[in-house]
């Protein structure tokens, strides 16, 4: 199934603001797609399960490590590296965050300049 780009921002976006929290593994402190008590970062929110069993998709992998078949199950019809670069520019939103009381602003405050980039609509 594919989705535009904004129906991916949606729920990546909605995703980690609802679990309130930056996906961190307590194994090396790093942001994670799966990270602990079963948080996710902002692409973690996109990735079923089976989609990171099936591409083999290992933490600390960048969308452009994605096999090409995975970011077209996500991403529309297009140019293979604008889907990456959509979808690195969404992980940096979540990714370059110090995990804080103020995370949630200064997620949403990333993920708006990200939509603004994108032309894209925000959060709020």
């Amino acid at each position: 199934m594919s989705f535009t780009y904004q129906e991916l921002f949606d729920k990546a976006v909605k995703g980690v603001i609802e679990q309130g929290c930056q996906s961190i593994r307590s194994i090396g402190h790093s942001c994670a797609y799966r990270g602990d008590s079963g948080k996710k970062c902002a692409i973690g929110h996109l990735l079923t399960d089976e989609q990171i069993a099936k591409y083999q998709v290992q933490e600390g992998d960048t969308p452009t490590k994605f096999q090409v078949a995975l970011l077209r199950e996500l991403a529309p019809d297009g140019n293979d590296n604008d889907v990456v670069f959509f979808l690195e520019s969404l992980q940096c939103a979540h990714d370059n965050l110090s995990n804080n009381n103020d995370f949630i602003n200064r997620f949403k405050s990333n993920a708006n300049a990200f939509a603004a980039r994108f032309g894209l609509k925000g959060c709020e």
